[in-house]
């Protein structure tokens, strides 16, 4: 019996396209640094250069799910239920036990990485390609160009596909809440390494969708055509509400809400994007910057404590222990100075992500997520005085005087006293002081409002 292939690939066309959902164009607008196996983006030894992986894509697109899944609980006055959502989000996204309700295909067309020689001028990557003490100049050597090798802005360019993969008809909720959270993680997130300080981020736009979806279509469009701040904020307003109300009827949809306990407590257990803007922070600020790289400069200079001393009007060697950066992400020590914790890494509660370039200028996004999920009372503070080392604990920084001389050197009034109130607090008082603070510095010093 001979096979019809002209029929097969026919039908299988078929099947592809009514179980499509969305094709979405994806470039990248900042340097994308996607690291390997050894972490670093390129290998010269192979001379291979990694590109963007779908398995990265699902883990972002998860992690968005389900903050997702947990603002649209805490909206609903519900305590967000960790193994409700882990159990909605493996529903949704498939887990060791079932497998995803979707599928999620790339095909990539890019012109390859280059080796960026400015990127010294950008804090953390100043830091990356430092010689570190146990590497000889040969590796190093090897390493620097290795680490240096990343995609300039409109070099990666993929497509993504996302299909339906269950054998029954998904319920019009489920599709859209995925499709939502895919969307953020894309525009919001970043994709690669460092995508908190502004690397690896894209412009989104739709080659087709299902029509039950043509309103997240629209609401990228919106923000794809912004040409101002107010523009940009009411463009990302838009698609977050279109997210968080589709993940409430998605929760509502399996009576999720219904076996939890009330909201008690001030602050969601892990980050939940949150129609409330104590928890979930978003502001657009108009950045002044000639190109990426100056950009990124600027990104990483506001994340940074000696920024803040200087822009505080403090010396730079001056004392920096009542300035609560540990919010920006932990650890961050460097031989032996700066915040360290047993508990392991913790990212930055606060992300800055550019959203479109203008003629002279970026807008760029800043926002974060206020949670109690930081062990503040194991984190310690460390400096070196005359060699020898200083430990503090964090929480009690203001039992010690010599440590709180800095406020009185602090020029606004203020914020001195926001400061001298936050150093003073404990537990989640002290975190959401603290993410409060940071992010007005990081905002006030990218507009200018803090020199």
């Amino acid at each position: 019996m001979e096979l019809d292939i002209d029929r097969i690939k026919a039908e299988a066309q078929a099947i592809t396209s009514n179980s499509m959902l969305a094709r979405i164009d994806l470039m990248n607008t900042t340097p994308t640094r996607i690291g390997g196996y050894n972490a670093r983006p390129y290998s010269k030894e192979l001379d291979l250069t990694e590109g963007l992986r779908t398995s990265e894509v699902k883990g972002i697109w998860r992690w968005w799910l389900r903050a997702a899944l947990a603002g649209a609980l805490w909206d609903l006055g519900k305590e967000p239920s960790e193994t409700a959502i882990k159990k909605m989000v493996n529903k949704i996204l498939g887990s060791t036990a079932s497998p995803s309700k979707f599928t999620l295909t790339s095909s990539h067309i890019y012109s390859g990485a280059e080796e960026l020689d400015d990127l010294t001028k950008i804090p953390r990557m100043r830091l990356i390609l430092m010689k570190r003490q146990d590497e000889s100049q040969a590796e190093f050597n090897i390493r620097a160009i290795e680490e240096k090798c990343l995609y300039p802005p409109s070099s990666l360019k993929v497509t993504l596909s996302l299909y339906e993969r269950s054998s029954e008809p998904l319920d019009w909720t489920i599709r859209r809440i995925a499709l939502g959270a895919l969307l953020l993680a894309l525009l919001l997130n970043g994709i690669g390494a460092i995508t908190r300080r502004g690397f690896g981020h894209f412009q989104l736009e739709f080659k087709d969708c299902a029509d039950e979806l043509r309103d997240y279509l629209n609401s990228i469009k919106a923000v794809n055509e912004a040409r101002s701040e107010k523009e940009m904020q009411a463009g990302l307003k838009g698609l977050l509400s279109i997210v968080l109300e589709d993940a409430k009827q998605s929760l509502l949809q399996e009576n999720v809400p219904g076996g939890l306990i009330p909201r008690a407590s001030r602050l969601p257990p892990f980050p939940s994007l949150s129609n409330d803007s104590q928890i979930f922070r978003l502001r657009i600020v108009n950045v002044n910057a000639p190109d990426e790289t100056f950009l990124l400069k600027e990104l990483g200079k506001v994340a940074m404590k000696a920024s803040w001393k200087t822009g505080l009007g403090l010396n730079v060697r001056e004392v920096g222990g009542v300035l609560d950066s540990w919010i920006l992400g932990i650890p961050r020590e460097v031989r032996g100075t700066g915040y360290a914790s047993q508990v392991g890494r913790r990212p930055s509660a606060i992300v800055l992500a550019p959203m479109k370039k203008l003629q002279q200028s970026f807008l760029v996004a800043i926002y974060g997520f206020l949670s109690s999920d930081w062990p503040i009372e194991g984190f310690k503070w460390m400096r070196r005085t005359r060699g020898r080392a200083e430990v503090h604990q964090v929480e009690n920084i203001s039992r010690t005087s010599h440590l709180l001389t800095a406020l009185n050197h602090i020029r606004d009034v203020s914020m001195r006293k926001r400061i001298e109130e936050c150093v003073r607090q404990r537990g989640e008082t002290r975190i959401e002081c603290a993410f409060n603070l940071a992010f007005d510095l990081m905002e006030r010093q990218l507009t200018g409002g803090l020199v």
